[in-house]
């Protein structure tokens, strides 16, 4: 499936806003009136509803993506804040899962294959539940959904694909319930990264920091100067596509990009 000159100059457009960064992001799952998946953005008093995601494929998952923002000179630490509540997406046994990146960058769209082989890079966490299957995987034991750190970029024996490696049971983060929100805040400098999760009476439920020994040249080279971050939606149907799932909605409210 492909899409039009058009719609890849839109695409591009979009993940190249670096000051574009919205105050709140909610995604919709296939609604009763068959509405395929989408998402509503606001910005201040703007509230913006727009495609599933940015680069036009109805077979890839709802995300939205930034290959920039704005990073005052000798600032090293990308921080994003956010709150988070689910409702029909969390829940045992399903493989749906949300992909934050950090000093990130989106280097091309994959057409015609699952929405997990986007060209992603850079590093974050993974919030749900993922089945695995890739080479350098080292999963968290379970039980799902819960949150674990990951890294995507070239995979090390995969020359045909970009894919995502989490780092092990060391560094799993706290189970997730639907219907509760849940406080993040997820920091990623040159080499490690950083997560805490709060629970709604402002507990801290994990707090971690791992250096990542994972990624490899060049995506380690290159991730020194990316500055960029994304939400992608992942849910259980064959392409990743969130279209078959049962109706769903997340809610990121009080989303902030900053720099320390």
């Amino acid at each position: 499936m492909g899409f039009c000159a058009g719609a890849a100059r839109a695409s591009l457009d979009e993940v190249e806003q670096c000051q574009a960064i919205p105050d709140e992001i909610v995604f919709f799952g296939p609604s009763a009136e068959a509405r395929p998946p989408r998402r509503v953005e606001r910005y201040g008093a703007e509230t913006r509803t727009l495609a599933a995601n940015p680069e036009g494929y109805a077979g890839h998952g709802v995300g939205h993506f930034r290959n920039c923002s704005a990073r005052p000179a000798g600032r090293r630490m990308q921080v994003l804040r956010f709150s988070l509540r689910s409702e029909g997406y969390f829940f045992p046994g399903v493989v749906n899962h949300i992909a934050i990146g950090l000093r990130s960058r989106l280097t091309g769209f994959a057409p015609g294959v699952h929405s997990g082989n986007e060209r992603f890079q850079g590093r974050g966490i993974v919030i749900g539940s993922i089945a695995g299957g890739w080479p350098v995987e080292d999963l968290c034991p379970g039980p799902f959904p819960l949150v674990q750190p990951e890294t995507w970029g070239r995979l090390l024996g995969v020359t045909r694909l970009w894919g995502q490696a989490t780092a092990g049971e060391n560094h799993c983060g706290p189970g997730l319930k639907d219907g509760q929100w849940y406080r993040f805040i997820v920091k990623a400098d040159d080499a490690s990264l950083r997560y805490t999760v709060y629970d709604d009476k402002g507990l801290v439920l994990r707090d971690h920091r791992f250096v990542d020994v994972l990624t490899r040249a060049p995506d380690r080279d290159e991730i020194r100067g990316n500055s960029g971050y994304f939400v992608a939606v992942m849910c259980a149907d064959a392409d990743a596509s969130c279209r078959s799932v049962p109706t769903w909605r997340l809610q990121l409210k009080d989303f902030k990009v900053s720099w320390q």
